[in-house]
């Protein structure tokens, strides 16, 4: 279940850090999430927040050796699809 509840946590996180980044800003204050660029510098404390319960859940579910690696393993196929679609 921690495992589950930290790849959720990563995912909100870059997409926290996708909506609001130089190339999607616009089109994101034009869609229904136009919220999350209102305020961007809160939307990428909440997404920074976001990767620290997930590193915590991590920590407590591998470790605090392994847990970074664990991070990196979780996060860089979401972070490979997210560099895609920016880039279309």
């Amino acid at each position: 279940m921690k495992l589950v509840l930290a790849c959720c946590l990563i995912w909100i996180a870059f997409y926290g850090f996708y909506t609001v980044s130089s190339k999607k800003i616009a089109q994101t204050r034009q869609s229904a999430q136009a919220w999350l660029a209102h305020r961007p510098k809160w939307t990428r404390t909440a997404s920074c927040i976001s990767l620290i319960l997930a590193l915590y859940l991590l920590c407590l579910t591998f470790g605090s050796s392994i847990s970074i690696v664990a991070l990196c393993i979780f996060s860089a196929p979401l972070l490979f699809l997210f560099i895609l679609k920016a880039n279309r």
